[in-house]
């Protein structure tokens, strides 16, 4: 028995208002203890809210395992990314594994849908070239049916991130060069941020762990901002702009 959104069923006790809730709850803490034994029964539960959840339910005996599926990393996004994209015709400079790598916090539905709208962004070009008075499609239009690089990249501007919708993502246009002297301290960045996240093989091949946090300090107005985004720009990585009391928030 799958129960889908289970924490619509069985929320806390203590935050509900409503009686019906609370019976609810009840019912299936009864019913999950009178399965004596699993036989050929088993019950999984599915939530994206787990602290939502009474705690009754989560405790030996009703729901004994729990499993958590976290956001895919770069080569689990590869693979979803081979998956749905096995069955359409892309033209080889299509770069799976560099799509892989720009597409941080999205989540498999998220990639299926990257892979549809690069799909629909191919049928929008093409459909001027069909009429409607055959129903078969000609060949010559068929040829045109391949996905390129730049439906890709058409795609990435329509689809969002699931996994960071919470949070305001900007993409910094800062670059090494807008950045006035301070040569040294870039080199210092580079080093530290730049190179691990580009070449992370020949890190680990030489047994070096980079630094996982850096801190900046200096006066008002010395650039300290923008060499966080100069640094995030060249390392293309997401740059999230927090300030010191939205740190006390649990959504940041």
């Amino acid at each position: 028995i799958f129960i889908d959104e289970i924490d619509a069923l069985a929320p806390k006790r203590d935050e509900t208002y409503g009686e019906v809730e609370r019976r609810m709850v009840s019912q299936l803490l009864t019913v999950m203890d009178g399965l004596k034994s699993r036989g050929r029964v088993v019950v999984i539960g599915a939530t994206n809210r787990p602290k939502a959840l009474d705690p009754a339910l989560r405790r030996p005996g009703r729901f004994d395992r729990e499993i958590q599926i976290g956001v895919p990393n770069k080569a689990g996004r590869l693979n979803v990314l081979k998956i749905h994209t096995r069955n359409m015709p892309i033209k080889k400079e299509v770069n799976l594994e560099r799509l892989a790598d720009i597409t941080h916090g999205f989540v498999g539905a998220d990639l299926q849908a990257l892979c549809k709208e690069a799909a629909m962004n191919v049928i929008r070009r093409v459909l001027p070239d069909l009429k409607g008075e055959s129903e078969k499609i000609p060949p010559e239009v068929l040829a045109k049916l391949v996905i390129t690089a730049e439906d890709f990249k058409a795609a990435l501007k329509l689809v969002r991130p699931s996994a960071l919708r919470e949070v305001l993502i900007e993409r910094p246009t800062t670059r090494w060069e807008d950045v006035g002297v301070l040569q040294e301290l870039k080199q210092q960045l580079k080093e530290a941020v730049e190179w691990p996240l580009k070449n992370p093989k020949m890190f680990s091949r030489l047994g070096i762990k980079p630094p996982r946090g850096i801190l900046i300090y200096g006066p008002p107005g010395t650039g300290k901002t923008m060499l966080a985004k100069a640094v995030a720009n060249e390392s293309e990585a997401n740059f999230i702009s927090v300030k010191g009391p939205k740190v006390l928030s649990k959504w940041v």
